[in-house]
């Protein structure tokens, strides 16, 4: 899809370093919500633009996470679902070996 001359963000890559590959589609999906006038539009819009963005592989893991029914209500938030994705995708800190 291209809104305004504006292509969409590239989808999520699978290999290599996820969590940089998860941080710069987010980077990339603000940047592109701004200028396309994405970010103002209604939040049901906003979810059915962003789950074929991210691609086949991050969408079948979207699909299979094991949420609770509250945060499934959630699927027509797309902050909702960049947040349950990013607790996926981004492992915890370990405080002890963090320098």
């Amino acid at each position: 899809m291209n809104i305004h001359g504006i292509p969409t963000p590239e989808a999520v890559k699978m290999t290599g370093n996820i969590v940089e590959n998860w941080n710069i589609f987010k980077d990339n999906k603000e940047n592109y919500s701004i200028p396309t006038g994405l970010n103002e539009r209604e939040e049901r819009i906003k979810v059915a633009i962003l789950l074929p963005i991210i691609g086949r592989d991050t969408f079948l893991i979207y699909q299979h996470l094991d949420i609770s029914q509250e945060e499934r209500k959630d699927t027509k938030d797309t902050n909702a679902i960049i947040e349950t994705l990013t607790k996926y995708l981004v492992p915890a800190v370990n405080a002890i070996y963090e320098r």
